[in-house]
């Protein structure tokens, strides 16, 4: 069997209406492989990693064989750790949404929503399709998000281009943030994802951020219909910034919170999240709801926070930010561990930030990323949220876990 690797260029894409640094490099392999019943399958395959607040990775395939092949889809068993040890179960999805380059041939199959304490994780994948009943398949390498950052580190480390300099700095920034994911989860704690940085390769860290800055800052409003109660953020597969509000009643279906900032290109973004996704807590009578997909490119940007109805404000506008967040569970009572979660999560955003400004511009490539995929991860919903509670009466925050 012989195999070789390359590094692909790097890209971006755009994630909906959120501009989000892709980081693209490619592991390459082509072989031929026994196929699961009669035949062999002959394909190559390049797999990708993309990634903001989560993790994806992106399988290029192409059919070598003869035939009029249908049906294609991809099978990824992924690893799931259940505590720190290494005793681990196989999830597994059938993923049948993807798309086709006529010119290249290639098919391309997105495995999504790998958290951060997951970088480790082995995803295994096996491609299928079929002519007419008879069933082909062919295993393709096993490959995890650890192991693309150690291969970018190993391809780039010596380069003196500023650019792969900001980009081994912000894999070894990733893979200590994900080895802080694992310590806070107990996720597999005896491999952690940066284990096998060279001192060299730890050098290039970027330096701790000792002193976060809080931009809190609640507005006024007369007779609001819906008050913010309280923020935190939910370590999911994405970093998600979360919402809790009280209502005078049950809010209509035309009510939305919005959350808008300043991206990176100096233009106003907004997201929203409509009163039918909300969430009801019974013991607390607050509503939940949960921006996910706010990039990390934004962690110290501030944000605006308020709720409306048609295009009626119906609340005060409260500023807050991902840093702010940091900087309350750094300044309270809470666990080194957590502490350490909250700024290597902090640190690789800043780091994805100046990566992103030192290769992004409009002018480069966007890879445009509509397939729906599957969302492999569960264990996380399960975990403490730290909670940032913003008291109506008082001017400071005050942080509960």
């Amino acid at each position: 069997m012989n195999r070789k690797r390359r590094i692909k260029k790097l890209s971006r894409r755009l994630l909906g209406i959120l501009l989000a640094a892709v980081l693209f490099i490619t592991s390459f392999e082509g072989f031929e492989v026994k196929a699961a019943a009669t035949q062999d399958m002959v394909v190559t395959s390049n797999i990708t990693c993309e990634f903001d607040s989560s993790f994806s990775l992106v399988y290029y395939i192409k059919i070598e064989s003869t035939g009029n092949f249908t049906n294609p889809y991809l099978r990824v068993s992924f690893c799931r750790y259940n505590d720190s040890s290494a005793v681990y179960t196989r999830e597994t999805t059938d993923i049948k949404e993807y798309t086709y380059d006529s010119k290249t041939k290639q098919y391309r199959f997105v495995f999504s929503g790998i958290s951060a304490a997951e970088m480790g994780s082995k995803a295994y994948a096996t491609f299928y399709a079929s002519i007419g009943s008879q069933p082909y398949s062919a295993t393709l390498k096993d490959y995890s998000v650890k192991e693309y950052a150690e291969e970018v580190l190993a391809a780039k480390a010596s380069s003196n281009n500023d650019t792969d300099k900001k980009l081994c700095t912000l894999m070894v920034d990733m893979l200590n943030y994900g080895a802080a994911a694992q310590t806070y989860f107990d996720r597999h704690t005896n491999f952690l994802a940066n284990r096998n940085l060279t001192a060299q390769q730890k050098a290039l860290a970027s330096q701790e951020i000792t002193n976060p800055t809080g931009c809190l800052n609640k507005g006024s409003f007369n007779n609001p219909t819906a008050t913010l109660q309280k923020i935190a953020l939910a370590f999911n597969n994405t970093v998600d910034l979360v919402v809790y509000a009280s209502f005078k009643s049950k809010p209509s279906d035309s009510v939305y919170a919005e959350v808008s900032y300043t991206d990176v290109e100096n233009k106003t973004k907004t997201h929203q999240v409509y009163s039918k996704d909300y969430e009801y807590e019974d013991e607390t009578g607050l509503y939940r709801m949960e921006f996910d997909d706010i990039s990390l490119l934004y962690f110290r940007t501030p944000l605006k926070i308020v709720f409306k109805e048609g295009s009626k404000a119906i609340s005060a506008t409260t500023t807050y930010s991902y840093e702010s967040y940091v900087k309350a569970i750094l300044d309270g009572k809470y666990d080194s561990n957590i502490k350490s979660l909250v700024k290597k999560m902090l640190i690789y955003g800043v780091s994805a930030k100046a990566f992103y400004e030192a290769y992004g511009s409009t002018e480069q490539p966007i890879i445009d990323d509509n397939i729906s995929t599957y969302k492999n991860s569960k264990y996380t919903l399960d975990m403490p949220r730290a909670v940032i509670v913003i008291p109506s009466s008082a001017s400071e925050e005050e942080q509960y876990a």
